[in-house]
């Protein structure tokens, strides 16, 4: 074996050890595909168990989410954002499982009719209130599916008094045809 194919072997066992830390998450979110169809969504929708489509009450956002089974994939559509500053998709986090990471990396599967964007974000649920942290990069995703990588540099002091947490994507744009196939979260 090469030294480079041996180099990426342990790259890839290390991720893969990497994701036990969130077995819980990661279940919930490789079942996309049995999500609930909503043809109409409500703020903080829950698509899933602790996953969620979010935007702000009121706002005329019209929007639906449909699970393709075949692809155990979420399809999110957005057709018009309205007056809302944000639409994200979430799931709940172990802050447990937060402990001994450095940084939640974050491995996202999916595509898109023409062009979609979002940011990840790490929010740390506090008694009063929350604290987001964001990951540096935006993720790209176009009409071809592809995987990408993203971290979030976790803080200890937030994670320490964190009493809860949550992944969110906030999306960019007016409107957008996402599908999700895949999301992992790693402890890095």
């Amino acid at each position: 074996m090469s030294q480079a194919n041996t180099v990426l072997l342990r790259l890839a066992e290390a991720f893969e050890a990497s994701a036990k830390e969130f077995s819980a998450e990661n279940a919930r979110l490789a079942a996309l595909g049995k999500a609930k169809a909503a043809k109409t969504l409500k703020p903080r929708h829950e698509v899933a168990d602790q996953v969620w489509l979010d935007f702000r009450p009121d706002s005329n956002v019209q929007a639906s989410a449909e699970p393709l089974k075949a692809d155990n994939a979420l399809r999110i559509q957005v057709a018009d954002r309205g007056d809302s500053p944000w639409f994200s998709f979430s799931y709940a986090l172990s802050v447990e499982a937060l402990r001994s990471a450095r940084f939640l990396g974050l491995l996202i599967s999916g595509r898109a009719e023409g062009v979609a964007a979002f940011r990840p974000c790490l929010r740390y649920v506090l008694p009063d209130g929350f604290k987001d942290g964001f990951a540096r990069n935006m993720i790209l995703l176009e009409s071809e599916a592809q995987d990408q990588i993203t971290f979030i540099r976790i803080d200890p002091a937030l994670r320490d008094e964190a009493v809860g947490a949550e992944v969110l994507f906030f999306f960019e744009g007016k409107s957008f045809d996402v599908t999700l196939n895949s999301v992992e979260n790693l402890n890095i």
